[in-house]
């Protein structure tokens, strides 16, 4: 059984546990307004700080993407239907389904 990593309290002692709770939740309103502004390349620039924030709370990788897994699913369903329903420029046309750019 995978423990509870993602959507759980887990106790430690690094500069992320130590830090003031409004202080952090002040922080990641900032950062997922800052990351909805920016394209992709942005974001592409923020995954690593994200992965070495994890990794500096002591949070294993692993687990945390194994309990994302079902939003992940989520998110490529997402986009696939978007892919197939929005109006564009087709990339790819199989039969009766369009994919647009």
């Amino acid at each position: 059984m995978v423990e509870p990593v993602a959507f759980a309290y887990r106790p430690g002692d690094s500069l992320l546990h130590r830090c003031d709770a409004r202080a952090k939740t002040v922080a990641l309103l900032v950062v997922s307004v800052a990351l909805m502004a920016v394209g992709f390349d942005g974001l592409a620039l923020a995954a690593p700080f994200l992965v070495l924030g994890l990794r500096q709370a002591t949070f294993p990788i692993l687990a945390v993407a194994a309990q994302i897994r079902y939003f992940l699913v989520l998110l490529l369903i997402v986009f696939v239907t978007r892919a197939l329903v929005t109006p564009g420029e087709p990339l790819l046309e199989i039969t009766v389904l369009t994919v647009t750019q």
